[in-house]
């Protein structure tokens, strides 16, 4: 009986090839890229499949797949640069916060400036440097994840990507901006922990995305801005905790087809929120619908 019961598991197993002993070279790791810059190099390479590397210690997937033209790196950093003294500003006023004894010298000044086109530079450089090409993304389901903090424009203007991420352990990431931009990318995704993220902003614009989110703890993210600029996204959404959101600004803009309620955010709403054509142009300005909270501010 028991040599008869042996001789069936291997049977199965043989059958299924779904043994822990497989020994498809596929399922193992054989490259182990310590940053982000040895991942893209791999990445190039289309013979290397993404289920033979190792990502577990890539803290920074930024423009990893991205697919925008250099003009638009370049013009995004023109328009930083345009507009860094703003920023600066900003930089100071969140350290004041912090420290109330805080007095910015012109020394701190200069030195925040620096910093802030320093790390928009090295941001420029990512927007040029990566894996476009990619057209295989088999086994990608199966990457290590969990020490990634940087997500930003992950797949962004990747159009046919659609692969099963569900099982992605993002419970580290900080920076989700842009990460489905422009994509067709429409799995379920909603028991992401994303309990660390402080920024969603232009996550899914542009986008096919229209899965649950429901679940989503959003407790921590700061910037919702462009979230869901011109998507197909269409879910309920009234539980999240949009208590410490500071810019909401064009979050549905040009969402034609986002017809749900949400008018239970107004218990929540920061006071402080940036809230600029946040419904612009979509389905519920079109359609009466804004919720009642909601008041376009003044110029």
């Amino acid at each position: 009986m028991y040599k008869t019961l042996f001789i069936s598991i291997i049977m199965i197993c043989t059958i299924f090839n779904g043994c822990a002993d497989s020994s498809d070279s596929e399922s193992k790791a054989i490259h182990h890229p310590k940053d982000r810059l040895e991942l893209v190099n791999l990445l190039g390479d289309e013979s290397i499949k993404l289920g033979q590397i190792d990502t577990s210690a890539i803290t920074d997937m930024s423009y990893l797949f991205a697919r925008i033209p250099q003009e638009k790196c370049d013009e995004l950093l023109e328009q930083f640069l345009k507009s860094v003294d703003a920023f600066v500003i900003l930089r100071i006023e969140e350290i004041a916060a912090i420290d109330k004894a805080y007095k910015p010298t012109d020394s701190d000044t200069e030195s925040i400036k620096a910093a802030l086109i320093q790390q928009w530079q090295d941001n420029n450089q990512k927007c040029t440097h990566t894996a476009y090409s990619r057209q295989d993304f088999h086994g990608i389901e199966s990457w290590n994840v969990s020490n990634v903090k940087d997500m930003s424009y992950l797949f962004a203007g990747v159009k046919e990507f659609d692969e099963n991420l569900g099982l992605w352990n993002v419970g580290k990431v900080e920076n989700m901006k842009g990460a489905f931009m422009k994509t067709t990318f429409n799995r379920n995704i909603e028991s992401w922990d994303t309990s660390n993220v402080q920024d969603m902003s232009l996550m899914f614009a542009d986008s096919h995305f229209n899965q649950p989110l429901n679940a989503w703890n959003v407790g921590g993210v700061k910037d919702m801005s462009f979230m869901f600029y011109k998507s197909r996204f269409n879910r309920n959404i009234e539980s999240w905790d949009i208590s410490h959101t500071e810019n909401m600004s064009f979050m549905f803009a040009r969402a034609k087809t986002f017809a749900q309620s949400l008018e239970n955010w107004g218990q929540k709403l920061n006071p402080n929120a940036l809230t600029h054509k946040m419904f612009e142009d979509s389905y519920l300005e079109s359609s009466n619908a804004l919720p009642k909270w909601y008041h376009e501010p003044k110029p």
